[in-house]
């Protein structure tokens, strides 16, 4: 009983959160205030259609880590696709993998990006191996 009321209260509070973002909004945030507290959190990521949108990330070294929430994961489907991110002002380029063939992966790294939450998130989880140099 307890898991379904806290599933239902994260829901609702996502839904509130959700209906007050503005990606274009953020978008800008990011770009014109790269140290701010957004870009701490929050990346810009550009997908192989050429679409732009602000996505959570935990970057650890050549690696980023994200959670799909939309259908757009389905551009990196397989063996991925090349992507590039703006990670606190820095253009970057990388291949991009949603990870739906290994479920342990795939929640080692939706625990590592959503602590505590990786049980009730419906997220796809993608890594970015970035590209070197």
């Amino acid at each position: 009983m307890f898991r379904i009321r806290q599933f239902l209260l994260v829901t609702v509070a996502a839904l509130f959160l959700a209906a007050c973002v503005n990606p274009a909004d953020d978008m800008t945030e990011l770009r014109q205030n790269p140290e701010g507290e957004l870009a701490q959190v929050t990346m810009i990521l550009t997908l192989p259609d050429g679409e732009a949108i602000p996505v959570n990330y935990l970057r650890e070294g050549n690696m980023v880590y994200t959670g799909a929430d939309g259908r757009w994961w389905r551009q990196l489907r397989g063996d991925g696709a090349k992507v590039s991110v703006l990670i606190k002002g820095d253009e970057l380029s990388g291949t991009a993998r949603a990870v739906e063939d290994d479920k342990e992966r795939s929640r080692e790294i939706l625990e590592k990006i959503r602590p505590g939450f990786a049980w009730i998130t419906p997220s796809v989880p993608i890594e970015i191996v970035l590209d070197e140099g």
